[in-house]
């Protein structure tokens, strides 16, 4: 998106608004996994 953004491809609006919603979709796997590593630790202990 940056390589986008620098070669004018879309605009500082589109790419702000593509950040936020990367970090939220990050934040929400990120905390996927962890659910699942919690699950898979208690299943073996």
């Amino acid at each position: 998106m940056i390589v986008a953004f620098d070669e004018e491809l879309i605009t500082e609006e589109f790419l702000n608004s593509f950040q936020e919603e990367y970090d939220q979709c990050l934040k929400l796997l990120n905390g996927y996994i962890q659910f699942i590593k919690r699950k898979k630790n208690n299943e073996l202990d």
